[in-house]
């Protein structure tokens, strides 16, 4: 009895710190640019039941001038995530509370800390109106 109520708290466990398995830019660039068509129509559109049966994708939704579509999560005391979003004015977006207005630039893209909180935002052009991005919360 014992080892199955282990083996079943470890399962618990690996499903709350991977939610996602596509965290890694360059893939999401390849996933991006291969998918290019279905993702701007599903941000046009709205309706992001075509994307979410893709396995590369598992939570899509509007925020800020961009529709998200996060391919890698993680954590259990944070919550760290990764993707990428579309943006409709093709300017950098932030996500929750990192929004475009508290981005600064850095390196090769556009990021957002929060010293109180131990919350970043680093988000990277792709090609066109694709973002990288990445945070922890």
């Amino acid at each position: 009895m014992k080892k199955i109520l282990v083996a079943m708290m470890l399962a618990a466990l690996i499903l709350l710190t991977a939610c996602g398995s596509m965290t890694d830019k360059d893939d999401i660039l390849t996933f991006a640019q291969a998918n290019e068509e279905q993702l701007i129509s599903a941000a046009r559109r709205g309706n992001y039941a075509e994307i979410l049966i893709m396995s590369e994708v598992f939570h899509a939704y509007y925020d800020m001038d961009c529709v998200v579509f996060t391919t890698g999560a993680s954590g259990i005391l944070t919550d760290t995530r990764s993707g990428l979003y579309y943006s409709f004015d093709g300017e950098p977006c932030g996500a929750g509370y990192a929004n475009k207005w508290k981005l600064t630039e850095e390196g090769s893209g556009w990021a957002w800390y929060d010293i109180r909180s131990a919350s970043e935002y680093y988000t990277e052009h792709l090609f066109g109106n694709f973002y990288y991005f990445e945070g922890t919360w």
